[in-house]
């Protein structure tokens, strides 16, 4: 079998992509009542594009509050969607988006505009489309792997970042969508300057664990 491409190079391709764009979201909550109640995106080079607090439909009080301190009171005066998402959508055009959890932040979005009564093409618009998700991209890299399930575990946001020495200290703090946008391009950054050879825990050639690897080395 010949070997697969490094989990590292996915990394290389988005730091070097100068159309590459970071989302991040805070929610109400999980489930399908549940709403994006702001939300951030950055540019390959860090300027903010976007940094909105976002009104929902169905109000609080709501359990994530504790996570993130976003209460429905600080959003009384926010826009709604109807008035975010079409400068969201300008944004997304034509870009490479990166999201950490990349499929809940595409689920809330499309429910949060769902419920604020856009129509269903648009929550269905390809800009929601075809994200790609650093957590998914990271975690054999991060090297957690799980017999159970035959794969490897996904790692928080702050894992990864305190495991890949990301500087963190000017950032808002985590659960802001802002600062974890601002975290997750900056370890898409850091993973794209590891070296192939750091991986000493993968196998290169069927991307398990090489403590339990029978794969011969390639000549």
């Amino acid at each position: 079998m010949a070997p697969e491409a490094s989990p590292l190079a996915i990394f290389r391709k988005w730091a070097a992509d100068p159309d590459l764009v970071v989302l991040d979201t805070e929610t109400t909550g999980l489930d399908s009542h549940s709403e994006v109640i702001e939300i951030a995106v950055v540019s390959a080079s860090g300027e903010v594009l976007l940094n909105e607090r976002v009104k929902p439909i169905n109000g609080g009080p709501w359990a994530a509050s504790a996570i993130h301190g976003i209460t429905d009171a600080d959003l009384v005066t926010c826009p709604e969607w109807p008035l975010v998402w079409p400068r969201l959508a300008c944004l997304l055009e034509g870009k490479t988006v990166v999201v950490y959890n990349a499929s809940f932040d595409q689920r809330m979005l499309r429910q949060s505009l769902s419920w604020a009564g856009v129509p269903r093409e648009e929550c269905e618009s390809p800009v929601l489309s075809h994200w790609q998700c650093a957590m998914g991209a990271y975690a054999p890299i991060h090297g957690d792997w799980s017999d159970y399930h035959g794969n490897y575990r996904w790692a928080r946001l702050g894992v990864a970042c305190l495991t890949e020495d990301v500087q963190v200290d000017d950032l808002d703090d985590a659960h802001s969508a802002l600062g974890d946008a601002l975290r997750t391009l900056r370890l898409v950054q850091a993973v794209a300057r590891r070296e192939d050879a750091s991986l000493t825990h993968l196998c290169l050639t069927c991307s398990g664990p090489t403590d339990d690897c029978d794969c011969e080395a390639p000549a």
